[in-house]
């Protein structure tokens, strides 16, 4: 269950003067930036299974959190983060705590921005499954006026699959998926599709296309503090709007502890890359996708050069490599290839794109070498 928003202003936290709000459709998700008291109530408490409240908070804000737990039990009131833990459940963040009280109140400055849990625990086991009732509680942001940035970064670019951005091999990607959206459009079709290694959430997208058939290497990796627990889920599909075929789940990093998992890939073969978070994990992340089978290559972007760029109606291209006969192909934003053709002996070439709409698209240079992969604009 998520905090929900309650917008009457409160000094303070005074539990008489509240009544139980009606759930609104929404629950508020967003990055906590007015100094207005945020309520939540529930019978007991479930630690460190993921059946409790969260709240989003841009670092250095100050937040007092109340419980009115004389109503109840005394609870003790304790702050986890997001970043970790065994199994992706979270660190206590060191002084995050007070001891039961009725009623009780916890002062804490957020050392980062993301997602942090709110740990109640009513009697004194946090093991067990905790259905002692804590009564209600509420938070509140202190240093409102100084928090001017309610959308601390804006929403990723491959927020959604149709916007995955193409993967080169042996390049490195890095991203934070606090600031994706908590749902995407495609998380049923996910789910269907046989992805059961977690509930998509905050995901992020990739596509890649490898040259050739083989084996190749996710290695990801997580900072220690802000960083996420990863599952990376891997589906074919000809373009965005195409049915998912599920392919694999592949382990990924904990925040701290880099790794990396395999998948025996087809040349040719398009492939959607889904970055989650294990167990509702949100933070930074980093992967490159390497080729471990003999033969597999990655032409050298740099050695290809388009311009204009941005185009209005025509493009050169020219290659520097040692690749000289190659396909090239230009993929819509839906992974829809809307220009194809075999350039022998490609060195300098011109290619006529009037028919394409203004819009982002990506080339593709494919030989017998490897792939690579360039994005374009058109104006």
């Amino acid at each position: 269950m998520e905090a929900y928003s309650q917008c009457t202003p409160q000094a303070t936290y005074v539990p008489s003067a509240w009544a139980e709000p009606s759930a609104p459709a929404t629950p508020y998700t967003g990055f906590m930036c007015i100094g207005h008291d945020t309520l939540f109530t529930r019978a007991g408490w479930q630690y460190y299974d993921g059946d409790g409240y969260f709240v989003n908070l841009i670092a250095g804000s100050d937040i007092t959190i109340y419980t009115d737990s004389c109503t109840a039990s005394p609870a003790s009131l304790t702050i986890v983060d997001s970043t970790g833990g065994t199994g992706g459940q979270g660190n206590i963040i060191a002084g995050a705590y007070v001891a039961a009280a009725c009623p009780n109140s916890l002062n804490f400055i957020a050392p980062y921005s993301g997602k942090y849990f709110i740990v109640y625990d009513a009697d004194n086991n946090c093991l067990n499954l905790g259905s002692v009732a804590i009564g209600s509680s509420a938070i509140k942001l202190n240093n409102a006026s100084s928090i001017t940035n309610c959308t601390p970064f804006p929403a990723p670019a491959n927020d959604s699959i149709c916007n995955a951005i193409p993967v080169t091999v042996g390049t490195m990607y890095s991203e934070n998926t606090t600031y994706a959206s908590a749902t995407d459009e495609r998380d049923a079709d996910v789910v269907g599709s046989g992805f059961a290694c977690s509930l998509p959430n905050n995901t992020l997208w990739y596509s890649f296309t490898p040259a050739v058939s083989g084996d190749y290497e996710f290695a990801s990796d997580a900072p220690l503090s802000g960083g996420s627990s990863l599952w990376l889920g891997l589906f074919n599909a000809p373009t965005c709007v195409d049915p998912l075929v599920y392919v694999d789940c592949l382990e990924g990093a904990i925040p701290g502890t880099p790794w990396a998992d395999t998948a025996s890939l087809t040349g040719g073969v398009n492939y959607y890359i889904m970055i989650d978070g294990f167990s509702g994990a949100i933070g930074a992340f980093s992967f490159t996708v390497n080729a471990l089978s003999t033969g597999i290559n990655e032409i050298n972007a740099k050695d290809f050069s388009v311009y204009p760029n941005p185009f209005t109606d025509l493009i050169t291209v020219q290659n520097s490599s040692i690749a000289q006969n190659i396909n090239v192909e230009i993929v819509n934003m839906v992974g829809q290839v809307v220009y194809k053709e075999q350039k022998n002996n490609l060195v300098n070439a011109t290619i006529d794109t009037k028919s394409l709409a203004k819009g982002v698209y990506f080339i593709r240079f494919i030989s017998n070498e490897g792939i690579a992969t360039k994005k374009l604009i058109k104006q």
